[in-house]
């Protein structure tokens, strides 16, 4: 009598708390490769935050801390007038956990980007251990985020710039910030996951259709929370789901059809894009998806309706919310759509950068044929057009910052690759591997096997150069402290201001606008062009004109809806004595090594 299933019950315990120490320790792993190198720097605290990139990722923080004073309204953080069409659901989600847990809104920042992190981490080493069968493979998880673009062979940096502020770098260098997008391309991971799990083994009805739906609308979600995130989940699921369709079928009519659609893309979308704009010409771009996702209409049946309904409804408070915004002509919008210039990926630095994904896609689609597996197949196909699409966008009409599409999408078709790859090459060359009835044949196919993964993974590690080069980059890797006296005496002096009036606080050269909205969320005379504009947005530029050059003109100050001014004695423009006699003096705050002054505009 066989003694294999009470083999395997007694072999369940040990399996289990394998796969919980592989789980653990690739979050571990994770961690510390993409934080390690701040966790023992002196200065670093839960508090602190990361000066990398920090103009923009202070930006972003002021909705954090508007949301954590319970304001959630649409409007241009920093003045808190005008609107803000930008997607913000992760920052009001972290300004609520903020406000509930009476946390500093930089360490709901810090904690909530990595916790995120670590959920995709998690839930890609489950994804491994469940389609291979095999603990160990959980390991695995934190690869694809060490993945580089091979910008070393290019000179000392980790990544490759291009025209105007186009850059190009390994999922690293995007999740390092713990954005909005860090934390979408991490809900879209894990939706892409869960839709492998559900498609990519042999999974009961009932839980496909609750994976498949659940994926559906995260994906969907993720338009309140990142646009260049969500349209890259979109574009893979669709293209994708397309792909495995045609193959899975064979209809030659819709191949053919799909094949023909993908050049009539870039002979048809300038003028798509031309008549109708940026949003409707991003819609434009699937257009090769279409002879696919009808067919798997025809023959899935209705429940495909019901996924791609999910999904629409997630996002349409975001998607309804700019669409007024387009047709109300608001000039933000205008300026975002015409201000993307020169942010293409040049195909040098692209194709290199893709090498280190190109490889596997090609392998594992090559195992597909051998096995007949059509979401082998599928998978490279819709991954590396959804990759050549976004990253061209520039060329067939909406320009939409090609670079950043090309980040998204690394990051994104490496995640979905490496349980597939993983479970392709255990398939083929792994113990009790399927083989060809010759053992000549075996043979050859098990090397084969071998030697195209230890490529693959010699490639990896190559490229992972420019995440060594990234972690021991001091220069990006500072840390902010707001807690000083000198930005205390500041942000209480802002508190007083903020006296319900809606008066804006200006301020001097010497005082960080962006500080003082984070530690006394009183609304300043700033704003981020590239984000939101204020209701008086030319005057409240001219005050920041005027303040950078060390003048100040009360007509101005007026004009923009300023109240008050803050300034401080370090600073050397002299804005103290221009103000004495025309300005009255509201406070004084003294901090180490000087003070601070907040003056009160008079009435009008």
């Amino acid at each position: 009598m066989s003694t294999a299933p009470h083999t395997t019950r007694r072999n369940r315990p040990v399996r289990i708390a394998l796969s919980a120490l592989a789980v653990g320790a690739a979050a571990v792993i994770h961690l510390f490769a993409q934080a390690g190198m701040l966790f023992f720097r002196p200065e670093w605290s839960i508090s602190t935050f990361r000066a990398y990139y920090p103009f923009d990722q202070l930006s972003y923080l002021s909705m954090v801390t508007n949301a954590s004073m319970g304001d959630y309204a649409a409007v241009e953080p920093f003045t808190e007038t005008g609107s803000n069409f930008y997607p913000r659901a992760w920052y009001l989600f972290l300004g609520t956990v903020a406000r509930v847990l009476d946390l500093y809104p930089p360490t709901a920042w810090q904690v909530g980007g990595l916790v995120i992190q670590v959920m995709l981490v998690v839930t890609l080493a489950v994804t491994l251990i469940i389609m291979t069968g095999r603990p160990l493979t959980g390991l695995l998880a934190p690869a694809p985020f060490v993945l580089g673009t091979f910008a070393f062979l290019g000179g000392e940096n980790w990544f490759t710039s291009m025209g105007s502020h186009a850059v190009l770098w390994g999922p690293f260098g995007v999740l390092h910030t713990l954005n909005g997008e860090a934390a979408s391309l991490s809900i879209a991971g894990m939706a892409i996951l869960l839709l492998l799990l559900a498609w990519g083994r042999d999974t009961p009805r009932a839980r496909r259709i609750v994976l498949t739906l659940v994926a559906a609308a995260a994906i969907g979600a993720l338009a309140n929370v990142q646009t260049y995130s969500f349209l890259a989940a979109v574009y893979i699921a669709s293209m994708v789901a397309a792909a495995w369709a045609l193959v899975r079928w064979r209809n030659r009519v819709a191949i053919v059809l799909s094949i023909v659609l993908l050049p009539t893309l870039f002979i048809v979308g300038p003028i798509v894009f031309e008549r109708f704009g940026q949003l409707p010409s991003l819609v434009f771009g699937l257009l090769p998806a279409i002879p696919g996702l009808v067919l798997l209409l025809v023959r899935a049946g209705p429940l495909v309706l019901a996924y791609f309904g999910i999904a629409v409804l997630a996002a349409a408070p975001q998607v309804v919310f700019t669409v007024l915004g387009i047709a109300s002509d608001d000039p933000f919008l205008s300026y975002r759509v015409a201000s993307n210039q020169n942010l293409g990926v040049e195909p040098g630095p692209g194709l290199l950068g893709a090498v280190v994904l190109l490889l596997p896609l090609a392998a594992l689609a090559a195992a597909g044929v051998i096995r007949r597996r059509p979401l082998w197949i599928a998978y490279p196909i819709g991954a590396a057009t959804t990759w050549f699409i976004l990253a061209t966008n520039d060329i067939w009409g909406p320009n939409a910052e090609p670079y950043r599409l090309w980040i998204d999408s690394f990051l994104l078709v490496a995640v979905g690759l490496l349980p597939l790859f993983v479970t392709a090459v255990i398939d083929l060359a792994g113990p009790g591997a399927r083989t060809p009835d010759r053992a000549g044949a075996a043979r050859s196919l098990r090397v084969g096997t071998v030697v195209v993964a230890a490529l693959v993974t010699l490639t990896a590690a190559v490229s992972a150069t420019d995440w060594i080069r990234f972690y021991q980059d001091d220069e990006v890797h500072g840390v902010f402290v707001f807690t000083d006296s000198r930005s205390a005496a500041h942000s209480d002096l802002a508190r007083l201001a903020d006296d319900g009036s809606g008066d804006l606080v200006g301020m001097d050269t010497c005082v960080d606008p962006q500080i003082v909205k984070l530690n006394s969320g009183a609304p300043v005379a700033f704003y981020n062009l590239g984000m939101a504009w204020p209701q008086e947005r030319d005057a409240v530029q001219s005050f920041l004109a005027d303040r950078a050059e060390g003048e100040v003109d009360l007509d101005t100050l007026a004009a923009a809806g300023i109240g008050w001014m803050l300034t401080d004695s370090a600073c050397g423009d002299g804005w103290e004595q221009q103000f004495d006699g025309e300005l009255d003096v509201a406070d004084r705050a003294a901090y180490d090594g000087g003070e601070a002054t907040l003056w009160r505009l008079p009435a009008p």
